[in-house]
């Protein structure tokens, strides 16, 4: 309140070394090894606008920057869903979903609660890749859960990526079945899409 910000010197007695201490231990959480900064201190900490790293290299682009970028990338397309091979953008996009995961498997993420909301308010989809034991259709399933979840509908678009893409494909294979006619489409998985809606 005093400074307007939260950047201490490392030379600043007590508060300096304090500081120093949790950017440590923030260094440690990163390279997963053991650390007395927990997922709760670190979200505290970054509420108040706190930065593990004091000296960001040039090159090193701040989170809501990359998440600028994918707000004006979906107003331009449409969808949030950003191919990983599109540079630092799909690269960044790929490092929002291994973070979802880490934190869904109980582990470090940096991907703190308000950064997931502000990606969910934006259509942005968390996918995990899928253990061996769960087929594409149970991923797709999901996928479409998961949209259902967010959007209130299950009608995603064609244009919105894969998902839009599989989603239309199944309806085009429902209509034969709906008829009567051959279909690649069983009665079990049209019963199982009816449910999600």
């Amino acid at each position: 309140k005093i400074n307007g910000h939260v950047t201490v010197p490392t030379k600043s007695g007590k508060l300096g070394k304090w500081v120093s201490y949790q950017r440590k231990q923030y260094c440690l959480l990163e390279k997963g090894k053991h650390s007395t900064l927990t997922n709760d201190r670190r979200e505290k900490l970054e509420s108040i606008g706190f930065r593990f790293k004091h000296h960001p290299s040039p090159t090193r682009v701040h989170w809501d920057q990359r998440f600028q970028e994918l707000v004006d990338f979906k107003k331009i397309n449409g969808h949030a869903t950003v191919p990983t091979k599109s540079g630092k953008l799909g690269k960044w996009v790929s490092y929002q979903r291994k973070q979802y995961c880490l934190l869904k498997e109980g582990k470090h993420s940096t991907l703190t609660n308000d950064r997931h909301e502000k990606l969910e308010s934006i259509g942005f989809t968390f996918i995990c890749r899928p253990s061996p034991t769960i087929t594409l259709l149970d991923q797709q399933n999901q996928e479409l859960v998961d949209f259902k979840k967010i959007n209130g509908h299950t009608n995603a678009p064609q244009g919105s990526g894969p998902l839009g893409t599989w989603v239309d494909t199944q309806r085009q294979v429902f209509h034969p079945l709906e008829e009567g006619k051959h279909s690649t489409l069983t009665n079990e998985r049209s019963d199982e899409l009816e449910i999600i809606g």
